[in-house]
């Protein structure tokens, strides 16, 4: 049956059967799952009606990485939470003031009222509001499409790597050049040296073949990455 899981994570486009395949792992890592949530809401970063959705967001990137306790992200999320509230009723009344015949429902195209809720639903703590997140942050399509989305796999397969066979890392490969360049791209989210840094890891003495063809990929790479988190020790 693993085989079966291992294939489905290696070809499957549909991101609610790739996060359903994570949430079933008993080591799933919360960190790796809303850095997958920050990817999504990255991704309509500039649909956001105002900066407090985008604060938020930011909030929560640095609550993952230490720098500020939960309080900091529940007290940005209490005026966005808010903001969202207002933008619906007011969503609502102009559907019901064009025509109150039509319901509102699933159906609907997405909206902006659809990516303000996006930093909501990446900072609730239940997990499957990742899933609501990666759908709420589709661009110019209907949720009726369904969840394909080939973009968002990749993100969950850089960030997660292989779930069904985990790579174990040799500290000896851990050199300052690695380490170096693995931390500027985490900081910086450009992942542009990643086959930079599989030259670095094969000077250090690494020929894993999953490590050097991931760094050497076509990408797309985001933070959480997993080459990177191993180099850097991110669990």
């Amino acid at each position: 049956m693993s085989d079966v899981y291992e294939r489905m994570w290696a070809e499957s486009q549909g991101t609610d059967r790739l996060l359903t395949l994570i949430g079933n792992l008993k080591n799933r890592s919360l960190r790796k799952s809303r850095l997958f949530a920050v990817a999504c809401c990255r991704r309509v970063w500039d649909y956001y009606p105002s900066d407090i959705q985008r604060e938020l967001v930011t909030a929560l990137e640095e609550y993952i990485e230490g720098r500020v306790p939960w309080r900091t992200v529940q007290a940005k999320r209490r005026p966005a939470w808010e903001w969202a509230e207002r933008s619906h009723r007011e969503q609502v009344n102009a559907l019901e003031e064009t025509d109150p015949t039509v319901p509102i429902g699933d159906e609907d195209p997405i909206t902006p009222h659809t990516y303000v809720r996006c930093p909501l639903h990446a900072t609730e703590g239940a997990f499957y509001r990742f899933q609501q997140v990666a759908r709420d942050s589709m661009i110019d399509r209907r949720r009726s499409s369904g969840d394909h989305d080939p973009e968002q796999c990749a993100w969950l397969r850089c960030i997660f790597g292989n779930p069904f066979r985990p790579v174990v890392f040799d500290p000896e490969w851990r050199t300052s050049t690695v380490v170096a360049l693995a931390r500027g791209m985490y900081e910086g989210r450009d992942f542009a040296p990643m086959p930079v840094l599989a030259d670095a890891l094969q000077d250090a003495g690494c020929e894993h073949a999953d490590i050097l063809a991931h760094c050497r990929g076509n990408g797309p790479h985001v933070r959480g990455c997993w080459v990177v988190d191993l180099v850097l020790g991110k669990g």
